[in-house]
């Protein structure tokens, strides 16, 4: 090229000046779909907030409403990467002041936004006003005033659980979009039939995910003998409810299973704290129903949650991570998880040992004891 030709593209820049240009075509070409190019098409009932943590954008009225999910989503997102890898479908989680700006959330729209999932929450306030109409709807009349305070002053314990549900509902995301063939639909997240891995495989990820099984080991002590075998658990598909509508609940309605002490924990129509509402344990006052005058369909899932979180933490514990993250990726190509257990490098053929060191783990009080860790207490199986 003569020099000619070359002064005329040099347009006066120096070598540092075409570098910095250079790396900014390369980033730019990297990052299309970045959350600071991205067009926030709810400007008229949200704030658009990025960069707060990598991989999830939040969507609220005002930077003080997203400021509770900071620190637990970055956190659900680490412990996702550590079984899922680094490479995690984007996503974006909506709060919500009131019923009506969820409402106002069309789902395709955020999709276009460049998101592969959403989640929406609502925030405690918003919650603590749901449940309270929905109470007046089913009473006819208005409520007594000391349960209204008495709800009221659960207000932290609400937040909690609708916390814990915002988790679990992002794990639940992460694996349909990672996992699974169909476009996201946030109606249908606790669907495990559009995730590609084992129903308990995917409740056992969020709840991990969500740091959320600790809660469910309180509810298995007091119901041991309501429980599935692990071999059960393994092998069937996560128990079918109706949805909280086909129940006569208002959106968003429930009870709460407890377990000692009073503490309570969402298992109830729709699946645990099911899309649209806090779910089962929005109760935030009410007395929660027995188990009794609970329908068994939705006895039956919130028992298999259960286990099926509180298995895998105690796989987590006793295999560790590398395990059971190859567990996950062979499970992802076909292999079945009861199958692959069974090898006597991992639990071994006879379950029943296993069975009884898991409901003695869970008897006392899950990792608390002292005592072997990983392979080498599973080795006793194995022989």
């Amino acid at each position: 090229m003569s020099s000619v030709a070359t002064s005329r593209l040099d347009f006066g820049f120096n070598s540092s000046t075409w570098l910095m240009l250079t790396a900014i075509l390369l980033l730019t070409c990297l990052n299309p779909v970045s959350g600071a190019s991205k067009e926030n098409l709810f400007s008229r009932d949200f704030e658009l907030f990025s960069g707060q943590v990598p991989g999830v954008d939040f969507l609220a009225s005002e930077r003080s409403e997203i400021t509770p999910f900071i620190g637990p989503v970055t956190e659900v997102r680490s412990r996702l990467q550590s079984l899922l890898g680094d490479d995690l479908p984007d996503g974006a989680v909506f709060v919500c002041s009131s019923s009506e700006q969820r409402d106002a959330v069309y789902e395709p729209r955020a999709l276009r936004m460049g998101y592969r999932w959403v989640v929406m929450a609502l925030n405690t306030e918003a919650e603590t006003r749901g449940l309270i109409e929905r109470m007046k709807a089913r009473s006819g009349g208005e409520i007594p005033a000391e349960r209204l305070e008495r709800m009221r002053s659960r207000a932290g314990e609400m937040q909690v659980r609708m916390m814990e549900r915002t988790l679990r509902e992002i794990g639940f995301a992460v694996l349909i979009t990672r996992f699974g063939e169909k476009e996201f639909q946030y109606s249908r997240i606790e669907d495990m039939n559009r995730s590609l891995l084992t129903d308990w495989l995917d409740i056992g990820i969020a709840y991990y995910a969500a740091q959320a099984a600790g809660p469910r080991i309180g509810y298995l002590q007091r119901r041991t003998d309501e429980m599935f075998s692990i071999e059960d658990v393994l092998t069937m598909s996560r128990p079918f409810v109706l949805p909280a509508s086909a129940l006569g609940e208002a959106s968003g309605g429930g009870f709460q299973l407890r377990g000692p002490g009073g503490g309570g924990f969402s298992g109830g129509p729709g699946g645990p704290g099911g899309p649209g509402g806090q779910g089962p344990g929005s109760g935030g006052g009410g007395q929660a129903p027995s188990s009794e005058s609970i329908p068994k369909d939705v006895r039956d899932r919130a028992m298999f949650d259960a286990e099926a979180a509180v298995f895998f933490a105690y796989l987590v514990e006793r295999l560790g991570l590398e395990q059971v993250r190859e567990l996950i990726d062979r499970n992802r190509a076909g292999e079945q998880t009861d199958l692959m257990l069974s090898d006597p490098a991992l639990l071994g053929a006879n379950f029943e040992p296993v069975e009884r060191d898991w409901l003695e783990w869970i008897a006392q009080g899950a990792g608390d004891r002292e005592g072997p860790r990983g392979r080498s207490r599973m080795g006793q199986n194995a022989q």
